[in-house]
């Protein structure tokens, strides 16, 4: 399964996170590929790969929101995966999870020109 996040200056918490909106509540799609979670939340199978897509272009506020999620999911308690909390404060367990960004301007570059 592949959830992919359009990554640009309109990226949104809601989208990474999820949150509540005037439909409900709406699970973040970085939420849902750290828990193999489909967008109703029932578990989609096993494992996922995240997209972050033209990760470049996003927000730098939303990017600080997006490094603190995915700087989880590298994280161990006990030897065991960490676990994290979506926005209505259930716990995620971790699942299995491929994270692929890409771009094709640098990040954190000046450009200069001749």
């Amino acid at each position: 399964n592949i959830i992919v996040v359009n990554c640009n200056q309109f990226t949104s918490a809601l989208e990474l996170i999820g949150g509540q909106t005037i439909d409900g509540y709406q699970e973040g799609k970085v939420i849902r590929a750290f828990g193999n979670l489909n967008p109703d939340g029932s578990p989609m199978g096993k494992g996922c790969i995240l997209l972050l897509d033209e990760l470049p272009k996003i927000d730098p506020n939303t990017a600080g929101i997006l490094n603190s999620v995915l700087a989880s999911i590298a994280q161990y308690d006990d030897g065991e995966p960490a676990t994290i909390q979506n926005a209505k404060g259930d716990v995620i367990e971790r699942g299995e999870c491929f994270i692929m960004a890409t771009g094709n301007s640098l990040l954190n570059t000046k450009r200069c020109r001749v």
